[in-house]
């Protein structure tokens, strides 16, 4: 379904999709590229390239629900840095740097900013969910969610 509303050229693939109140957001992954993704959006009709890079990768795109924001992760090529990226709403863009040796997955971000992140130590499959508050710079006034015994 996705290659039916993206139409990816030769040679790219598109994953990851996120739909939300008519606007939807997919990660394009060219051919054999070990690095060099792009970010791209559809509205309506109007598609258009929300970030083109050869330095990192991008994954777990998301978008809140009218659509105004949007946030994915960032993978530096060169290493194992991760940030969170997020954008819209008419504030510049924020770049939320993830802590040395763990990965991030963007769970969800609302229509305020603020995000929903699962982080876990690199190779482990257990960790921490947190929800970064809107206009955060970093993840130092984030508020982790634990769960209720028995659930």
């Amino acid at each position: 379904m996705l290659r039916r509303l993206t139409y990816p050229p030769a040679g790219a693939t598109d994953s990851s999709p996120a739909w939300s109140h008519g606007t939807l957001l997919w990660v394009r992954i060219r051919s054999g590229a070990t690095c060099g993704y792009e970010l791209d959006r559809l509205d309506g009709n109007t598609a258009s390239t929300v970030v083109r890079s050869g330095t990192v990768s991008i994954s777990t795109p998301q978008l809140s629900p009218s659509g105004a924001w949007q946030a994915w992760v960032e993978v530096a090529c060169a290493g194992s840095a991760n940030r969170v990226v997020v954008s819209g709403g008419g504030a510049p863009a924020r770049r939320l740097s993830v802590p040395a040796g763990t990965n991030a997955v963007l769970r969800d971000v609302r229509d305020d900013g603020a995000l929903v992140l699962w982080l876990m130590s690199s190779g482990q499959s257990t960790g921490t969910l947190l929800v970064v508050p809107p206009g955060a710079l970093d993840l130092t006034g984030a508020h982790q969610l634990t769960a209720v015994s028995g659930c």
